[in-house]
């Protein structure tokens, strides 16, 4: 079984070597964010 530490390590590399950001936390809770009140919307109009 993976752990959280190793999956929040993956993550950040895959971050890091796809030049997105890794240092603005509030840009990325608007963005997590909007993609989830887009996953609510769709889910909600089925």
């Amino acid at each position: 079984m993976i752990d959280l530490l190793t999956i929040q390590k993956e993550v950040l590399k895959n971050k890091i070597e796809k030049g997105f950001n890794t240092t603005d936390i509030y840009k990325e809770f608007c963005l997590a964010h909007e993609e989830l009140s887009e996953a609510c919307r769709a889910y909600y109009k089925k």
